[in-house]
């Protein structure tokens, strides 16, 4: 049976679309997954967010999944995982990048 992809495959994917520099189609996959979290139930939406996702290959995407699991979470009013959520020194903890959210704003 057919299951809708969890942020991890979606990094794994985002991460291919970024190596061929289609970054149209990786956008569009993250709309995708917004998509399919928003029509979940509350066992699935566990299960689309509680995986922590590799890095995709650019900062800046995985500040975006980080960010976008976050949202997703708070408006449906489901607990965030931590994986995705700030520390206490608010550094962001996406694919294994500590200092992510400080490269990100200096970008």
């Amino acid at each position: 049976m057919w299951q809708a992809p969890d942020i991890q495959e979606v990094a794994t994917e985002v991460g291919q679309c970024l190596v061929k520099g289609d970054t149209s189609s990786a956008f569009r996959l993250i709309a995708r997954f917004l998509e399919f979290y928003d029509k979940a139930d509350w066992r699935n939406r566990e299960r689309l967010v509680a995986p922590r996702p590799d890095s995709t290959g650019s900062e800046r995407y995985d500040a975006m999944l980080a960010g976008i699991v976050d949202y997703a979470c708070a408006t449906q009013r489901v607990l965030a995982p931590i994986w995705g959520s700030s520390d206490l020194s608010g550094v962001l903890l996406v694919g294994g990048l500590a200092d992510v959210k400080t490269k990100v704003l200096q970008n």
